[in-house]
């Protein structure tokens, strides 16, 4: 029971944070390495002077070291070191002070610290929107001589351009939403997705942006998913090949609050 309680553990903070990681260790990695390594190292200096200091047990010493920084795989590490249950008790006794103090000090930091939580978030919001392009959505008017009469799979429009073609509407038709046949003609209407570099690149292609609106029509819908199939999971959208399958397109994905502009290879 230990060992699946460990393991479930690790396995929700892996899910939890795993999104996240790779991003945040890339613009803090160093700064977070050094405080993790100063927190451990202290907590280590601390517990073992207090061992010798006042006579308490290594076992027991260990288990309120790991209890007191929250950390459980320590906890495993010290039982399977030590063979002894002092490790286990000495971790039931640190860990709710040190669960609350992680509280009390989010709590109490700010103030300390004098830090404006409203400013932060803003200035958070701010770095993640810059680091991750918003994707937004233009209708244009297809006025390039050279895509007349080509299907959207000759002219590999997601490859090149990284934006997806969600609609059509061609002159005396009711809009649909297209497939990798589907033929492009001078004069035909289609909204595009993508973030604003994509959508340039395919204005370059394809021709200008119009403000005709595309109405809609029965022919398509436009649902957003929540992926809980896993037969899917770790698949690029290339594999699943919704398009040619079900005849859907995917024209935007939210990933830990976060908007993604889809391409094929992007799982």
């Amino acid at each position: 029971m230990q060992s699946v309680g460990l393991v479930l553990f690790i396995y929700t903070i892996g899910m939890q944070a795993g999104p996240s990681f790779f991003s945040s260790f890339k613009e803090q990695g160093t700064t977070l390495i050094v405080l993790a390594g100063i927190t451990v190292v202290t907590g280590g200096i601390t517990a073992v002077a207090i061992s010798y200091i006042y006579d308490v047990d290594m076992n027991m010493m260990s288990g309120l070291l790991t209890g007191a920084l929250t950390s459980t795989p320590g906890l495993a590490t010290s039982i399977e070191a030590s063979n002894s249950p002092l490790a286990s008790i000495g971790y039931g006794i640190a860990y709710p002070f040190g669960v609350l103090g992680v509280i009390l000090f989010v709590k109490l930091g700010p103030t300390l610290f004098r830090v404006n939580m409203s400013k932060e978030e803003e200035n958070f919001a701010t770095i993640s929107r810059s680091n991750t392009p918003p994707v937004i959505n233009k209708n244009l008017v297809i006025t390039n001589e050279n895509v007349n009469g080509k299907t959207i799979q000759e002219l590999k429009i997601r490859f090149m351009t990284k934006a997806n073609i969600s609609r059509i509407m061609k002159p005396n038709q009711v809009p649909f939403s297209p497939t990798s046949s589907t033929v492009l003609e001078k004069g035909d209407i289609i909204k595009a997705v993508g973030t604003v570099n994509a959508l340039s690149r395919i204005e370059i292609l394809l021709g200008k942006v119009t403000d005709i609106e595309i109405p809609r029509s029965g022919l398509y819908e436009v649902k957003w998913y929540v992926v809980s199939n896993h037969s899917v999971v770790n698949k690029t959208i290339q594999e699943l090949n919704l398009l040619e399958n079900y005849s859907a397109t995917i024209t935007q994905i939210r990933r830990a609050s976060i908007d993604l502009a889809p391409t094929l290879r992007l799982e």
